[in-house]
């Protein structure tokens, strides 16, 4: 561990084999943990990685908390303040910045995507690019992706598999175990659904409000309804 550690590399903490064992120039305060933990670093600061390969390829992104195996092992240059906790959380990451990730494969896919919350095993999973989403519950928004030239989501979803089934819609909130879980390949937008399994098979409909136990079901494509 840290065999190439020079005279401006300060405050580190390399523990395991092949663990930051790059040639560092000024790297700072760093913690990595595990086999080959942070064994591309160079230049990066404050980033604390514990896992088999977690960090492995960062050279100079900084302030980022790594936890579990190959969790944000992608990342290199950019991806800054990024906390990815879980097997393969942010596994993909490259330049998408302020993510936070917690659980196994949670936000696995997401690339260039920025300031997401994903809290849960596969919360949204299958993200490449959007941003501004937060998903708390196993499944959550899982199959929710804005592609990598994707600007914003703003989607939602607290509750197992809340959203589950919405690929690119945007601005929806669903809280509760399956709100909005709608139909695989279909996307909605701009709705509101509060209880357990309301506008459960929502496909394109837009703007609807449902509050309480299962309501509005079995709306689809219908837009501006109140239940």
């Amino acid at each position: 561990a840290g065999n190439l550690i020079g005279s401006g590399d300060n405050y580190n903490v390399f523990i395991g084999h092949n663990v930051a064992d790059a040639d560092m120039t000024n790297a700072t305060e760093n913690v990595g943990m595990g086999y080959g933990a942070l064994s591309a670093l160079t230049e990066g600061d404050a980033n604390i990685t514990i896992g088999y390969s977690a960090g492995e390829a960062i050279t100079t992104s900084s302030n980022n908390i790594l936890i579990g195996a190959r969790s944000g092992d992608a990342i290199t240059t950019g991806a800054s303040d990024t906390v990815a906790i879980g097997s393969n959380a942010c596994g993909s990451l490259t330049t998408g910045t302020s993510n936070v990730a917690v659980g196994s494969n949670s936000m696995k896919a997401v690339t260039v995507g920025s300031s997401n919350t994903a809290d849960g095993y596969y919360g949204l999973s299958d993200e490449v690019g959007g941003q501004n989403s937060t998903s708390v519950g196993n499944g959550a928004l899982g199959k929710q992706n804005g592609g990598s030239s994707a600007t914003a989501m703003d989607n939602v979803g607290i509750g197992v598999n809340a959203g589950f089934q919405n690929v690119t819609g945007t601005k929806n909130t669903y809280i509760g175990f399956e709100s909005g879980l709608g139909a695989s390949g279909q996307s909605n937008t701009g709705n509101v659904g509060v209880g357990y399994k309301n506008l459960l098979d929502i496909t394109t409909g837009t703007y609807n409000v449902a509050m309480g136990y299962a309501t509005a079901q079995n709306i689809t494509t219908g837009s501006a309804n109140i239940a």
